[in-house]
């Protein structure tokens, strides 16, 4: 074998390894993208029911005062 041989497969095992570190790595940024994407939603999903929570809180509390104001007001 030539030394220009030698040296081309020398090449493709390291481009080949490469290729690997390469795909593991798009592999794992692909995981950690799904994550945070579902992350993401369930953190949306929660934002929106805290929000209603804090709608009928505010609506119940304005209820309350109209009546403490209406009980007061007699």
């Amino acid at each position: 074998m030539s030394r220009l041989d030698e040296a081309k497969e020398r090449l493709d095992r390291a481009v080949s390894r490469l290729e690997a570190v390469s795909m593991k790595r798009f592999d794992a940024a692909s995981t950690a993208q799904r994550e945070l994407a579902q992350r993401l939603a369930e953190t949306k999903k929660q934002c929106v029911q805290l929000q209603n929570e804090a709608r009928d809180v505010a609506s119940r509390l304005d209820q309350t005062i109209a009546r403490v104001q209406d009980l007061l007001s007699r």
